[in-house]
């Protein structure tokens, strides 16, 4: 008789990457795209606060 059990376990499965866009599935999981993420959406805040922090200094004192 055969054993129709799944081998991971009844409420187990995985989810492959289904967050990552299909053009990066190569490259990312969901877990690297995750981080991936999080470091770009930091970066470009990063970036925002510098640039408003520059205008703010130049409308401060602007060079001569």
């Amino acid at each position: 008789m055969a054993n129709l059990e799944p081998a991971v376990g009844p409420a187990s499965y995985e989810v492959d990457a289904d967050q990552v866009p299909e053009a990066y599935r190569h490259l990312f999981n969901n877990a690297d795209w995750t981080v991936h993420k999080f470091v770009v959406y930091g970066s470009w805040g990063f970036f925002v606060v510098a640039i408003v922090a520059h205008v703010l200094a130049y409308s401060y004192k602007p060079f001569i």
